[in-house]
């Protein structure tokens, strides 16, 4: 799965760096976008933008990748 670390530093990056390492660190529960976009003080929906925009996907498919990145890296190991 792609990191923060490897994250290029753009504007919108950063702006909503806070809720790539949150949702990163909790892609086991429940995404909480309110919480996401508040890390980063945005609305909820200027983050989703924001979101798909840097990332070419949404908060939610992102998340899900990385399940199924850590579900594959635990199958091969």
């Amino acid at each position: 799965a792609a990191t923060v670390r490897n994250l290029q530093a753009n504007p919108a990056e950063k702006k909503i760096l806070p809720g790539i390492r949150y949702i990163e660190e909790n892609y086991n529960h429940e995404l909480d976008l309110s919480m996401a976009a508040q890390l980063c003080s945005l609305s909820e929906s200027r983050f989703r933008a924001l979101f798909r925009q840097v990332k070419g996907m949404s908060a939610l498919e992102y998340r899900d990748k990385i399940r199924t990145d850590k579900a594959s890296a635990l199958l091969l190991s």
